[in-house]
C-alpha cells in the first residue's frame, strides 16, 4: 500500500472519529437541554397547581371573613340568637360554594352552631362538636383578635382545610366574641376541584407513603418546604406539593405524575441511530 493511500485512509479514520465524537457529545448536550426544559415545565405546571391550592384557601377566608360580620352571626354569638337560622337553613347560604363544614363557637370553644356536609350521604345535616374543645385549642387560634387563620386539620380519618376568623362583640367592634370556621375536605372536595380545575391527574400521598427524596424535602426539619420534582425513569417525572398543617407539619402531598415526551422521542432516535 502506497504511502498516498495510507494518509488518505488515516484521513478519513479521523474525520469520522472526529465527526462521530462531535455528534455524540452535541446529542448529550441536547439531551441535558431537554431535561432541562421538561423540568421548567413541570415546575410551570407544579406552580400552576399551588396557585390553585393557595387560592382555594384565600376563598375560604375571604368567605370566613364576609360571614364573620354577618348580622345573624353577631347576634347568635353575642346573644344566643338562633331565631334566623331555623327559618332560614344557613346551609343555603353557602350550598354553592363547595364548604363541608360551617361552624360558629364562643369564646370557651363550646360550639353554637354546626352544620357539615355528611361524606356519607352527601347532604347537608346538623353537625354537633364536629370539632372537639382540645382539638379546636390544638389546631385554632382562639385569641380574641381581628386576625384570621387558614392551614389544615384532621378529623377521624378525614382531612379538612379551613378558614377561621373572629366574630365581632358588640361592645367593641376591634374584639372578638366568638369566631367562625369554615372547612373544605381535602381528600374530596378539595382534591376534586384540584382535578378540574388544573385538567391534572392529582393525587395526595400521605407523609408515610411518600418516596424518602420527598420525605426528606417536607421534614420538620426542612425549613422550606418548597414543591418537589423527582425524575422516576427516563420515560416519566413526579412532581410533589407538600400539604402542611396548622402544626407546621408535612401531613402529605399532592403528586402528579408527568411523562417525559420530548425527552423520549429524542432519546430513542438518537440511541436507533447510534445503533446503525
Amino acid at each position: 500500500m502506497s504511502v498516498r493511500l495510507k494518509t488518505i485512509l488515516v484521513v478519513i479514520v479521523i474525520l469520522l472519529l472526529s465527526t462521530g465524537g462531535l455528534y455524540i457529545a452535541s446529542s448529550a448536550i441536547l439531551l441535558r437541554s431537554l431535561e432541562q426544559a421538561e423540568r421548567s415545565l413541570a415546575q410551570q405546571e407544579l406552580n400552576q397547581i399551588a396557585s390553585i391550592f393557595s387560592k382555594d384557601i384565600e376563598d375560604l377566608t375571604r368567605l370566613a371573613k364576609s360571614w364573620s360580620i354577618n348580622s345573624a352571626i353577631i347576634k347568635l354569638v353575642n346573644q344566643q340568637d338562633v331565631a334566623p337560622f331555623e327559618s332560614d337553613p344557613i346551609w343555603l347560604w353557602f350550598s354553592s360554594e363547595e364548604i363541608d363544614f360551617f361552624g360558629v363557637y364562643d369564646t370557651s370553644g363550646s360550639q353554637l352552631l354546626g352544620v357539615g356536609n355528611s361524606t356519607q350521604t352527601n347532604k347537608w345535616e346538623e353537625t354537633p362538636d364536629f370539632v372537639s374543645t382540645s382539638e379546636l385549642q390544638q389546631n385554632f387560634q382562639m385569641e380574641l383578635t381581628q386576625s384570621c387563620q387558614n392551614g389544615v386539620f384532621r378529623r377521624l380519618e378525614d382531612h379538612y382545610i379551613f378558614s377561621s376568623c373572629p366574630v365581632p362583640s358588640f361592645k367593641d367592634p376591634l374584639q372578638g366574641s366568638g369566631f367562625l370556621i369554615v372547612a373544605r375536605n381535602l381528600l374530596k372536595t378539595e382534591l376534586t376541584r384540584l382535578k378540574g380545575q388544573s385538567g391534572r391527574d392529582i393525587q395526595f400521598i400521605p407523609y408515610a407513603e411518600l418516596s424518602t427524596a420527598a420525605q426528606s424535602a417536607f421534614s420538620d426539619n426542612n425549613p422550606q418546604n418548597d414543591e418537589l420534582i423527582e425524575y422516576v425513569n427516563e420515560n416519566s417525572l413526579i412532581g410533589y406539593i407538600p400539604v402542611i398543617d396548622s402544626q407546621g407539619h408535612c401531613i402529605g402531598a399532592f403528586r402528579w405524575t408527568s411523562n417525559r415526551v420530548i425527552y423520549c422521542s429524542f432519546a430513542k432516535k438518537w440511541h436507533r441511530t447510534l445503533k446503525t
